[in-house]
């Protein structure tokens, strides 16, 4: 028995799986990221979410690709607190950069990018990743661009100085109840302020056509594509494909924002896991 996790900031899809019968059980629990959350609460959610799991004793590997999983000692994190649960399991912990690639790429050249709470990008060139100077993100306060943090921040800022549409800044002070001191004690004082800021992605989904969100969509998709994919050369020549919630929802205004930097945008997938599914059993003998 195969597991396989795909864990953002947000959540985390588990699918137990085989040769014999293809996806047997799926699971989803919070998110984890060992850049931005501490050990304690990556350990005490996993704990839980496979205490009382019949099908623990019988996996034999566990593949699990995650956000902040881009070193060696945030790998042993992860690593570790599985093998705890699954004492008999082969781990395997990779960013989850390589789950995007295995995704959307195949074998082919091309740019993968993930476009959910957080960001990333890497250029495949069918063989390998290939990444600017080693570098896989720099997180949500100072990157992400294009990410729901990154334009839940831009929104959050513009709401604390007043500088939304009157239906936006009344929706986030009436119906939401939102104000200065709530989004500041949820930005600074609170844990995962990615996530929080993040969650206000589906506020404005509804107002998307104000010329304010479509502004804001515009100026956050076009930084990404300018800090994540034109400095590679030829990013021109290639395929650019994207995982994740707001390539999904925002599909029109990211397809928008590439077009005037005149980079071709390829796939779009919501959630890679399934694909991954499919590579990890079609190497199974």
């Amino acid at each position: 028995m195969l597991l396989i996790a795909d864990s953002g900031s947000t959540k985390t899809d588990w699918i137990f799986c085989n040769k014999e019968n293809g996806i047997v059980k799926s699971i989803e629990t919070a998110g984890f990221n060992p850049i931005v959350q501490k050990v304690d609460f990556i350990e005490s959610h996993i704990l839980n979410a496979f205490f009382h799991e019949d099908l623990k004793g019988e996996v034999t590997h566990i593949y699990y690709f995650g956000a902040g999983c881009s070193s060696d000692e945030r790998k042993k994190v992860i690593h570790d607190i599985l093998q705890s649960v699954f004492v008999n399991a082969q781990i395997t912990v990779d960013h989850d950069m390589k789950a995007a690639v295995i995704a959307t790429c195949g074998d082919e050249k091309g740019f993968s990018c993930i476009l959910g709470t957080g960001s990333n990008a890497v250029y495949y060139d069918g063989k390998e990743i290939v990444q600017p100077k080693g570098s896989l993100g720099v997180g949500y306060i100072l990157g992400d661009e294009g990410s729901g943090a990154h334009i839940g921040k831009y929104l959050l800022r513009d709401f604390l100085y007043h500088r939304l549409p009157t239906e936006l800044q009344y929706h986030l002070e009436n119906t939401l109840g939102l104000n200065k001191d709530i989004v500041l004690h949820n930005v600074y004082q609170r844990p995962n302020a990615n996530t929080y800021m993040a969650s206000f992605i589906k506020e404005i989904y509804p107002f998307k056509e104000l010329e304010y969100v479509q502004n804001l969509l515009k100026q956050s998709f076009t930084e990404f594509f300018t800090y994540n994919i034109a400095i590679f050369p030829d990013y021109q020549n290639y395929p650019v494909h994207f995982i994740g919630s707001i390539a999904t929802h925002f599909e029109a205004e990211l397809r928008s924002s590439a077009i005037d930097l005149n980079i071709q945008v390829g796939k779009i997938i919501k959630k890679p896991i399934e694909s991954i599914v499919r590579y990890f059993l079609d190497k199974e003998v």
